[in-house]
């Protein structure tokens, strides 16, 4: 009787397993790209907090509220509210106009950023933008389940790692990925980073964890992760709700004592006004510089004002520096300064004066 109750113990186990925990390395690597490639388009609203490492704790340097499009490779991140906090208690709060623009886009592999607040606009070429990366304040959303920021997607960055990598299974059903570095020098930014991964299959294969770095289960010297809480939208495609990007740098002694993060960045989905897979015109993603925008080209390092029909008047941008040199060069002080400069001025003589006539008629010794 106890050997058929084992038995029946164990045929029950058996059939509880989920099928995923019998899955390849290659195998879960193929069900996330399944899975990820079914979130071909979003427009979501993101509340984003941004907390740095200061005196050995985790403080909030920045809130910001933004709004990020994407389709296919193509993106936008429109600022709408920006609130930085510092260390020092200063705050500085700002509140885009309805009509204002402070945007960056990826679009024919150039990227544009746009104020409208003071007609200025840059134009780069992909790959070099990590100073605007900077500027658009958080993460992409697509770079914690998806694709690197360039636009490579996970799988297929990962998916030669394979034969090297590792599957065990997590506590909670996960399936826990490790794709070690191969040795094989491949043609993107990340070849020499350890990789750990871990997938739900509940939640359609999605990452709950990404996290890479160098020698990242030895002695890492840089460590990158998001951590997804996962969500499904509309019934239908699942992508992460909420997404924490942390970063741990080469820092050694105190600041890492306490395996705090350098940077931690915070990003959460408002439900009521974001949407998943839905048509977005390429006009949003091309970023049109209006007639007027001052432009700097990154690509041939020069200047010009775009002017009615978008053409490039690199002589308009001419004027526009010399005149700038020119009021610089003059003189804009107020008649009050001018007279307080004066007044100081004759202080100053009178002084030496009295000290000259006091030092005259001081007696000899």
């Amino acid at each position: 009787m106890c050997i058929l109750r084992s038995l029946f113990c164990i045929l029950v186990a058996a059939t509880t397993v989920p099928v995923s925990f019998a899955q390849s390395v290659q195998e879960s690597i193929h069900s996330w790209e399944s899975s990820a490639e079914a979130v071909w388009s979003y427009d979501v609203f993101l509340d984003v907090v941004v907390r740095s490492q200061h005196e050995g704790q985790l403080k909030v340097i920045g809130e910001h509220r933004i709004r990020q499009r994407y389709l296919g490779d193509n993106w936008r991140v429109d600022l709408l509210k920006v609130h930085k906090m510092y260390h020092t208690g200063g705050e500085e709060q700002t509140n885009a106009a309805p009509d204002e623009i402070v945007a960056f886009a990826y679009a024919d592999e150039q990227v544009r950023y746009y104020s409208s607040k003071g007609s200025f606009g840059e134009l780069k070429t992909k790959g070099v933008d990590q100073i605007s990366r900077a500027k658009i304040l958080a993460p992409h959303l697509f770079e914690s389940f998806k694709a690197i920021y360039f636009g490579e997607s996970y799988a297929s960055m990962l998916g030669y790692r394979a034969e090297v990598g590792k599957a065990t299974h997590g506590d909670h059903g996960d399936i826990q990925l490790w794709l070690p570095r191969s040795g094989v020098v491949v043609p993107h930014f990340f070849w020499n980073y350890d990789f750990e991964v871990h997938l739900s299959p509940k939640n359609a294969f999605l990452p709950t964890l990404v996290r890479f770095g160098t020698k990242l289960h030895q002695n890492p010297d840089f460590i990158c992760e998001f951590h997804n809480e996962l969500a499904q939208y509309d019934g239908k495609v699942w992508a992460p709700s909420r997404v924490t990007r942390r970063t741990f740098g080469s820092i050694r002694g105190v600041d890492n004592a306490a395996g705090l993060p350098l940077e931690e960045i915070t990003l959460t989905i408002d439900d009521s006004m974001s949407h998943f897979n839905i048509d977005i015109p390429h006009e949003v993603f091309e970023l049109t510089f209006p007639p007027g925008t001052v432009v700097y080209d990154n690509a041939s390092d020069e200047n010009y004002v775009v002017t009615e029909g978008g053409k490039r008047d690199y002589a308009a941008f001419s004027v526009l520096a010399r005149a700038k040199a020119q009021e610089l060069s003059t003189n804009k002080s107020d008649p009050t300064e001018r007279r307080s400069l004066v007044g100081i001025l004759i202080a100053n003589i009178i002084g030496v004066l009295l000290v000259c006539w006091f030092m005259y008629r001081r007696p000899a010794r």
